[in-house]
């Protein structure tokens, strides 16, 4: 099982126990992979079907930030960069 297929394993049994929104926080991640900007894109299409909302954190200049703003993913979710993790 991937990182990704883990996590997202944990996330949909955390929404089925009621979370009503998801703040994913990548401002310490330096490699993001196909699987994770996928599992992204599933997610913002999760909370899109359920009502719900998705955030996600990226440190400015990071490679997460580069991977969502050459994917679009900012018209899918919302996306924070933020400075102070």
């Amino acid at each position: 099982m991937t990182n990704a297929e883990h996590l997202a394993t944990q996330i949909r049994t955390a929404g089925r126990a009621g979370a009503v929104g998801l703040v994913v926080d990548l401002t310490g991640v330096r490699h993001l992979a196909s699987a994770g900007v996928r599992l992204l894109f599933d997610l913002a299409t999760d909370a899109e079907i359920g009502g719900s909302s998705l955030v996600v954190r990226v440190a400015p200049g990071s490679v997460a930030e580069h991977v969502l703003a050459l994917t679009g993913f900012g018209a899918r979710a919302v996306t924070t960069v933020v400075t102070d993790p």
